[in-house]
């Protein structure tokens, strides 16, 4: 996983690139000064023209691997035994037929 990129480089990108007052760089320039990617750049540069922001989008997190019922027993379990860590819940969920990962 690539680390994000902060939000003065995402202004710098677009300054750089396609402000009016800017030095119209190419992104083999904006790649030296910056020392990003190509790709990293070409992002940033389309979400700007596309949204006129340069926030990132909300990211769709890890999918969800267990059911609602599932989910209650979890939780049923949890509350049976406060003390109890994640291993002794994944592991009393195996023994009951569930299979999922903390």
């Amino acid at each position: 996983m690539t680390k994000p990129i902060s939000v003065r480089h995402r202004w710098e990108i677009v300054f750089l690139h396609l402000h009016p007052y800017g030095p119209h760089w190419n992104i083999q320039q904006i790649r030296k000064y910056l020392h990003l990617g190509r790709q990293t750049i070409s992002h940033w540069i389309e979400v700007y023209q596309k949204t006129k922001s340069i926030e990132a989008g909300k990211s769709t997190g890890r999918k969800k691997i267990t059911s609602s019922e599932q989910d209650a027993m979890i939780t049923e379990f949890a509350l049976q035994a406060p003390e109890a860590s994640t291993k002794q819940i994944d592991f009393e969920d195996k023994e009951n037929g569930l299979s999922c990962f903390f």
